[in-house]
């Protein structure tokens, strides 16, 4: 029988289960399967979807103020077009983050992760055999002077699979812990 799996950490924003083998599974490993709901708008997307419309409002503003496209320098009207391009993208990249929902299963039999969002559905898997480690990494993002951590998996011979920036460190702690189990990884 195997040891408890420990539960997530009190106040943590992930949930874990632990799926026992059927009757014929070629083995009786348990699968581990972790789900990670959506931090919301603001959490979720470092303030993208929320900085976003302020951005495109500004060249709205400005075109309004000036008389209208017609009383404004053509280079003008390009860079305010830029600029709300930008702004567009910050809420839709902003959006695609803070709406995400990632749920991890991991087993003797590999490692399959799907993140669903508004936009888009990302989906991998790896045979248990090419997971080489389970880490937690310093995501590109910071807040207040800080860098945001987020866990990380590494793939023999593929792109290595990030996920959960911004999570606290107890929560990426606990889900490398049920994963390197799941996987029998040292870590």
């Amino acid at each position: 029988m195997p040891k408890p799996w420990d539960p997530a950490p009190k106040g943590a924003n992930l949930e874990g289960r632990v799926e026992e083998p059927g009757e014929d599974a070629a083995t009786q490993e348990p699968t581990v399967v972790i789900d990670a709901p959506t931090l919301g708008i603001w959490r979720g997307s470092f303030g993208l979807a929320i900085i976003g419309p302020f951005i495109i409002a500004v060249p709205f503003v400005i075109v309004m103020r000036g008389g209208g496209f017609g009383s404004l320098d053509p280079l003008v009207l390009v860079w305010l077009a830029f600029l709300g391009l930008v702004g567009l993208t910050f809420t839709v990249i902003g959006t695609d983050l803070g709406t995400s929902r990632t749920t991890i299963s991991a087993g003797p039999e590999g490692f399959r992760s799907l993140r669903r969002s508004r936009f888009r559905t990302v989906s991998r898997h790896a045979p248990a055999d090419r997971v080489e480690s389970v880490d937690i990494i310093e995501a590109p993002v910071t807040a207040g002077n800080k860098p945001l951590l987020r866990l990380q998996i590494s793939i023999k011979d593929e792109k290595p699979v990030r996920m959960f920036a911004g999570r606290s460190e107890i929560e990426l702690n606990w889900a490398r812990n049920w994963l390197n189990r799941a996987l029998s990884l040292k870590g």
